[in-house]
């Protein structure tokens, strides 16, 4: 033996020592000091003669259990402290009620000794369900991967659109720009053989600031070369064109075997509805001109 004397624990109860009336509740507290001794390895109170002892135990609490054991769970900390309260209240009311606090802490559930926060709740459900929690974590994992293959796919076709519709949009630029090179050519081949042609080409052409000044050049010779101030459109081939003797009707000798008079003063427009070339004729005599 070590020499060490040591109350019995039954004299460790701070009510009895201050000459309170002992109930249950002073026996949880030597319940909680056996447990303290257990797990720390040392009694809460040890060291000295009884006498000293006694008086550590009447003075005040003993070196907290986290000090003396500091790989000791939280929960059971709790318990301890709650069974070796100094004031009775604060204790278990029976040692049945410390007794399911402890197959609560021994199965994994939520002791009543200690207060929780949320995190520590959450953490301590997980810690209970961990086959659903990883099955869940799976499953939201599949998920994560999916909507990630899924979101990656919209981008790359995204992308791909974006692609197909510039390259769509550089064609038809380049297009138009072949376009507007053929007009001009022909604008500018048609300038001294047809000044109007040309007009009507340039007309068609898209002017901007890199042909502004060819636009220009071709514009300024179709009018020196003398343009038609007034076109006239009809659908079937013009076999002869006569003015009237004043200049201010025009009539034009069809295919189709008609004759249509147009006002060409200050502008031409139709005049009349067309007449069949034999029922018509100019009250003057005219001649008629070719197309």
């Amino acid at each position: 033996m070590s020499g060490r004397i040591i109350a019995p624990r039954s004299t460790w109860r701070p009510s009895r020592r201050r000459g309170e009336i002992v109930d249950a509740r002073a026996d949880v507290y030597s319940l909680g000091a056996l447990l303290y001794e257990v797990l720390a390895g040392v009694a809460p109170f040890a060291g000295g003669d009884a006498d000293t002892i006694l008086a550590r135990v009447v003075a005040g609490p003993p070196r907290p259990l986290a000090e003396a054991a500091p790989r000791v769970p939280t929960d059971l900390l709790a318990i301890v402290a709650k069974a070796m309260a100094r004031a009775p209240a604060d204790r278990y009311p029976t040692a049945r009620e410390l007794a399911a606090d402890l197959k609560r802490f021994a199965t994994g559930q939520a002791v009543t000794a200690h207060h929780y926060g949320v995190v520590q709740l959450v953490r301590r459900w997980i810690d209970r369900h961990r086959g659903v929690v990883a099955v869940a974590g799976v499953g939201v994992l599949i998920l994560v991967v999916a909507a990630i293959g899924m979101v990656r796919r919209i981008v790359d076709e995204r992308n791909h659109a974006q692609r197909d519709r510039s390259r769509a949009e550089l064609s038809r630029a380049a297009a138009e720009d072949r376009s507007d090179a053929l007009r001009a050519l022909q604008a500018a081949s048609s300038v001294q053989r047809d000044p109007t042609a040309a007009v009507a080409w340039l007309k068609q052409s898209r002017i901007d600031d890199r042909n502004v000044g060819q636009a220009a050049t071709l514009l300024d010779e179709a009018l020196a070369a003398g343009t038609a101030r007034h076109v006239l459109r009809q659908a079937d081939w013009v076999y002869g064109v006569t003015f009237s003797p004043d200049g201010t009707e025009l009539a034009t000798a069809s295919k189709d075997g008609h004759v249509r008079i147009y006002d060409v003063a200050p502008a031409p427009r139709a005049c009349s509805a067309s007449t069949p070339a034999g029922s018509w004729r100019w009250r003057s005599s005219t001649r008629a001109a070719p197309w």
